[in-house]
């Protein structure tokens, strides 16, 4: 019997969405009929037809995974970008254990001089904290911006190519 050759010049590159959308899959041990089984928009049928790139990732499987797992980062699945889980991101804004007492007492049985010393590094920390945040909302809404942009050019090239197409048929 002839072994069927490796031809992978000819297997298709799934988008990275639906490559994103797998893993998410594969890393929680979530087949299609589990998903079935537990009554969501996601199917044996669908998810063989994304994984052979027939099919793309639909609006509603994104909503029916988000759903099935909560904690799952809409921005992280869409366009890669971030922390995969909204816990990850929890975890790291949750307070350190000094931190849950209030300013005023933490700094009430210091000199003024060392209290104002440490207001002035609580403020500094918290400038620092916000600029942070806003850095990584911005570093967000880039790569939704890119990823959206990304998507229109496919299908304004797709649009280009189907009338330069049809303009070639009404010629002859």
């Amino acid at each position: 019997m002839k072994e069927k050759q490796n031809d992978t010049h000819n297997v298709k590159q799934l988008p990275d969405l639906s490559l994103r959308f797998l893993q998410i899959l594969e890393e929680n041990n979530l087949t299609g009929y589990r998903l079935k089984k537990d009554k969501t928009a996601i199917t044996p049928s669908k998810l063989t037809h994304i994984k052979n790139g027939r099919n793309k990732v639909t609006d509603d499987l994104i909503d029916a995974l988000l759903n099935y797992i909560p904690n799952l980062s809409k921005v992280w699945l869409l366009t890669g970008v971030g922390e995969k889980y909204k816990d990850n991101l929890d975890k790291k804004k949750a307070p350190k254990e000094n931190e849950t007492a209030s300013v005023a007492d933490r700094i009430k049985d210091k000199s003024y001089d060392d209290q104002m010393k440490k207001l002035h590094k609580e403020i500094n920390d918290l400038r620092k904290e916000v600029s942070d945040l806003r850095a990584t909302e911005e570093n967000h809404t880039k790569a939704i911006l890119q990823a959206m942009r990304n998507e229109f050019t496919a299908v304004f090239d797709y649009f280009k190519k189907e009338n330069v197409r049809k303009e070639k048929e009404n010629t002859k």
